[in-house]
């Protein structure tokens, strides 16, 4: 099973800071939310990231994950 994960970015000098403002099971709910806040499309700045939009300072960026995989550090130090 797959989740995508919405987590909001604010960049200033000062004051920098990130939200997650959502987790969803599809990736067109989760689309669909980012389309009724009118954040635009963007190059997303991770590889790891599946998607990411903008509006003015801020960024939403979707994030996948497979349940199924492993994600502890222990499977990344192998």
């Amino acid at each position: 099973m797959k989740l995508y994960i919405l987590e909001f970015f604010k960049f200033d000098y000062e004051d920098s800071y990130t939200h997650i403002l959502g987790v969803y099971d599809n990736l067109d709910d989760a689309l669909e939310f980012i389309d009724s806040k009118d954040y635009r499309y963007c190059k997303k700045i991770f590889d790891d990231d599946l998607e990411q939009y903008e509006k003015e300072d801020r960024t939403i960026t979707i994030i996948e994950r497979d349940l199924n995989k492993d994600y502890s550090i222990s499977s990344v130090e192998e």
